[in-house]
């Protein structure tokens, strides 16, 4: 069998360049077309796992909860200069998701790291109590 030139011209342009010798052209090539085309149905697409940070969750749900139970700042500013501070002192939690037995494992760690997460904004928002009051009318 002879070498196949592969090329994106037509068969006419192929002979006039190779001087009548046989190339193939992919885009007319039917053998080229069915491997290409089959291949690329047949391959499965990769899912993205979906990632999952447990640490901005519970401290969105902790943090207004403990702003309001200190008695602290909770206008726009203040609250979020707390969230700011909140995710610099929590430790940084993910967890990568691709099927229901992941997102039971993520609402397991979410409820043990909960206990940790509330004493660091706690801690945090204790600090903040001394600051002034903006949302007083």
């Amino acid at each position: 069998m002879a070498s196949r030139v592969t090329s994106h011209k037509t068969d006419a342009v192929m002979k006039l360049l190779t001087g009548g010798k046989p190339a193939v052209n992919p885009m007319v090539d039917q053998d080229f077309k069915e491997s290409v085309i089959e291949k690329k149905k047949t391959e499965p697409k990769a899912v993205k796992p979906t990632e999952i940070c447990i640490s901005s969750e519970l401290i969105t749900e902790i943090l207004p909860v403990a702003l309001k139970r200190f008695n602290c700042c909770s206008c726009d500013r203040c609250f979020a200069s707390a969230m700011a501070d909140a995710l610099d002192c929590v430790p940084y939690i993910t967890i990568n998701v691709n099927n229901d037995e992941d997102m039971k494992r993520a609402k397991e760690l979410k409820k043990r790291s909960r206990r940790d997460v509330m004493r660091s904004i706690i801690r945090l928002v204790i600090s903040r109590r001394g600051l002034e009051r903006h949302d007083i009318k």
